[in-house]
């Protein structure tokens, strides 16, 4: 049976973590090896370490706050270095990042700033995984990480969906890049298949975000994997194959 990958899922929402059994078991059945569980906040970090405790071989978990989040939950910073420093079975930070597409108010940036600010700080530390929100806010990200000590390979950059100069400008840093459901609608997150190489290719789902109606889960990985394909021209076995091993790199397992 072909094995897939959910690099980025908001398990600990209600959606997902009310009914977490019967979904394992569903995804499970297709083949879906792991699921990268993101969480937006405090309270999702607890609950994404409890899902990974729960299914361990199967939920890797990533603690963050969401920068749509951070005016709110910059005061959680303490405690979410806490948790990093109980829990050594963490190894990604995310959702992070800038938002200034969906963000409007201004004055809410430099608080998105310190707080990306604080988890790269913790990942020059420790050596995590980043898993970025560019949105809006892609040459701000591309600056941070060219004035950090964190290589470009340990970033995935989520959803990408700006400008094929900025794309090649992340390619170049050499970043990861998740693709999802969108691939199917949106000319700009077909770029990144197209033009990044495909040893930097990942695959998400975003949920439990809806696609034109369809919400979004780990179970929609094998469509995920033939719409890169048919973009690519490469077969679907050999797309899926290459990014369960890109996972492996990135995670550096």
């Amino acid at each position: 049976m072909s094995q897939y990958i959910d690099v980025h899922c908001h398990l600990p929402e209600n959606y997902f973590y009310n009914s977490i059994d019967t979904y394992i078991k569903r995804w499970n059945q297709i083949g879906l090896k792991y699921i990268v569980s993101v969480s937006q906040n405090y309270r999702e970090s607890l609950r994404t370490i409890e899902l990974s405790q729960k299914y361990p071989k199967i939920i890797i978990p990533a603690i963050g706050i969401h920068p749509w989040k951070a005016h709110k939950k910059i005061e959680e910073l303490s405690l979410i270095k806490g948790l990093l420093s109980q829990h050594k079975q963490i190894r990604i930070l995310g959702e992070i990042g800038l938002d200034k597409h969906f963000i409007k108010q201004r004055e809410r940036y430099p608080l998105q700033q310190k707080v990306l600010d604080f988890f790269f700080e913790q990942a020059e530390k420790q050596d995590y995984r980043l898993m970025l929100h560019v949105k809006g806010a892609e040459q701000e990200i591309i600056d941070r990480i060219e004035t950090s000590s964190i290589p470009g390979s340990h970033c995935c950059i989520h959803w990408f969906s700006g400008t094929e100069e900025i794309l090649q400008q992340l390619i170049d840093l050499d970043c990861y890049f998740s693709c999802g459901p969108a691939l199917k609608y949106s000319t700009k997150h077909q770029q990144v298949p197209k033009k990044a190489p495909i040893a930097r290719l990942l695959t998400e789902s975003d949920g439990n975000v809806k696609y034109q109606g369809i919400v979004g889960h780990p179970g929609l990985m094998r469509d995920v994997i033939k719409l890169m394909a048919d973009l690519t021209k490469i077969s679907n076995k050999k797309i899926q194959q290459t990014v369960l091993n890109n996972f492996y790199q990135f995670l550096n397992t």
